[in-house]
């Protein structure tokens, strides 16, 4: 076997190695906890998002108009999350 091809089947056995342990860490987290670190963290920063925004829409809808743009003009949207 060349040096080149050895290289790169070293590099392979090590990519599939780190793949297969953050496969077995991920999913024994999920087992003990019911979800990933990375998935309750983007569960808290929606949970943020919409609280800021539903404060900022309260402002705008308190003032009547923003950045000049008249309350008739402006787009009404739904809130998805409820």
């Amino acid at each position: 076997m060349d040096p080149l091809s050895a290289l790169s089947l070293a590099a392979c056995v090590v990519q599939f190695l780190d793949f297969g342990s953050k496969l077995v860490r991920e999913t024994k987290e999920i087992a003990e906890g019911g979800s990933t670190v990375g998935v309750e963290h983007l569960s808290r920063v929606t949970v943020d998002l919409v609280g800021f925004n539903s404060s900022l829409d309260q402002q705008i809808r308190s003032k009547g108009s923003i950045y000049g743009v008249r309350k008739e003009d402006q787009v009404e949207h739904s809130d998805p999350f409820s």
